[in-house]
């Protein structure tokens, strides 16, 4: 794994609403990916679609498959497909989930 490990209690507070979303919505929920339209295999297009489609482990982001698969980046595993997120992004996600995936 990365070195995403960071100190959780002068990390700033990630928000679902107002960080998460915003990654998913950019890079995720588009047609045809993870939206509501028929061709998604599944949707992450709300907060309780996320937990549950992305088996995310409230405070632990390494056992969180949603976590895991941004880490790939070759093969046709690899999300999303056009190109990985921002490293940033990808601390998003894990400090969210870390600080225990709060609807927040």
């Amino acid at each position: 794994f990365p070195s995403h490990d960071i100190e959780l209690s002068t990390a700033p507070t990630i928000s679902f609403k107002d960080d998460i979303q915003a990654i998913i919505g950019g890079n995720c929920s588009m047609n045809g990916c993870h939206g509501n339209d028929a061709q998604s295999e599944f949707s992450l297009t709300s907060y309780s679609k996320v937990m549950s489609e992305g088996d995310i482990k409230p405070g632990n982001a390494k056992a969180s498959k949603f976590y895991k698969v941004l880490l790939i980046n070759f093969g046709e595993e690899k999300m999303p497909p056009k190109g990985p997120l921002t490293d940033l992004q990808i601390k998003k996600v894990f400090l969210w989930i870390e600080q225990g995936a709060k609807d927040n």
